[in-house]
């Protein structure tokens, strides 16, 4: 492939700017008037590949401190004739902003898990987000029963992380004992 003086000098400008930025870049495509010798086509041809090392982050905690399962701990709050609400709090640990996404909140069924998605608002380095979604009835732990729900964050995956293993959480609500 012949390359342009010109052409050249804009691929190396560009490559020295994404290095020194540390921007995330996905792939740095230039036209070209020669056939690629892999596809047999005209045009575009992939020239720079990166990822950059800065990622968001999202991580997925309990809103209280702890995630037993006694009231007023974890996720549930208290316990008043039924739990109300679930509370996440989901925070960007990592070193560049995340957009916007969303927060599963599932409550575990006799046959599975239903429930429902939450927004999640753009969060730069180090802010956070406290997320509320209602029990619903049926999903009540009644006597001596436990509520369990989970809780996942950026569930298809469409946000670079450095880690998705923190993406989700589980937690557990008593009901009350006799």
């Amino acid at each position: 492939m012949c390359i342009k003086k010109s052409n050249l000098a804009v691929i190396l400008a560009l490559g020295l700017a994404m290095s020194v930025s540390g921007a995330q870049a996905g792939s740095l495509k230039l036209k070209s008037d020669t056939v690629n010798p892999n596809t047999g086509h005209k045009g575009a041809t992939t020239v720079l590949k990166g990822t950059g090392s800065q990622k968001a982050d999202l991580v997925v905690k309990p809103f209280n401190n702890g995630n037993s399962s006694m009231p007023n701990t974890g996720v549930c709050g208290p316990y008043q004739q039924g739990y109300k609400s679930v509370k996440f709090r989901v925070k960007n640990t990592g070193n560049a902003n995340a957009d916007q996404t969303v927060l599963n909140i599932l409550f575990k069924k006799q046959n599975g898990w239903d429930g429902g998605v939450m927004n999640v608002p753009p969060l730069g380095t180090g802010q956070g987000e406290v997320v509320t979604y209602p029990v619903p009835s049926w999903a009540q732990p009644g006597l001596n029963g436990l509520l369990i729900v989970r809780a996942k964050v950026d569930p298809s995956g469409y946000i670079p992380e450095q880690s998705d293993k923190n993406n989700q959480l589980q937690g557990t609500c008593a009901g009350p004992q006799s």
